[in-house]
Formats: structure tokens, C-alpha cells, sequence
């Protein structure tokens, strides 16, 4: 179990430093549904491993992450509703 704990912890802090250097670089934009999606998924991965470990300052942290990707989706989605 610790393993695979790890293993998400892992790969979602390869997920948070992929797309700060996708947006950094140019090469994707903040406001799209693959980097606000790679913040979200990166954050449950993260937050339950800070969770597992008892990291209560990184499981805010990674809440507050959670739910501002949430709302970008959602804000992303109400403007494609506009723009159809």
C-alpha cells in the first residue's frame, strides 16, 4: 500500500512540474482543459499522499489546488458554452 502511495505522490509531482513547464515554456496555454486537468489530477495525487504522511499543510494546500482547477473547468466550460 505504501508503495503504491508513493508511487501516486510520484507521479502527480511530475504532473505539477510537466505543466508549469508546458505553460512556462509556451507550449500550452493556462486557461485549457488538458493543463487545468493535469493541475486537478496532479492535486488528488499529491493531497492523498501528503494525507497518507500526515502532511496536513500540503493536504491544504493541495485542496485549495483541487478546487481552483474545479473552477477553471468550469469557467472554461461556460465560455465554450458562449462561444457555440
Amino acid at each position: 500500500m505504501e508503495l503504491a502511495l508513493n508511487i501516486c505522490g510520484w507521479i502527480g509531482s511530475i504532473m505539477v512540474v510537466t505543466g508549469f513547464f508546458l505553460v512556462s515554456n509556451g507550449k500550452i496555454e493556462a486557461q485549457t482543459y488538458g493543463f487545468q486537468v493535469l493541475n486537478l489530477i496532479a492535486a488528488i495525487f499529491v493531497g492523498i499522499n501528503a494525507y497518507y504522511y500526515g502532511a496536513l499543510p500540503s493536504v491544504g494546500i493541495n485542496t485549495v489546488w483541487f478546487l481552483i482547477a474545479i473552477s477553471a473547468i468550469i469557467r472554461i466550460q461556460l465560455k465554450n458554452k458562449k462561444g457555440s
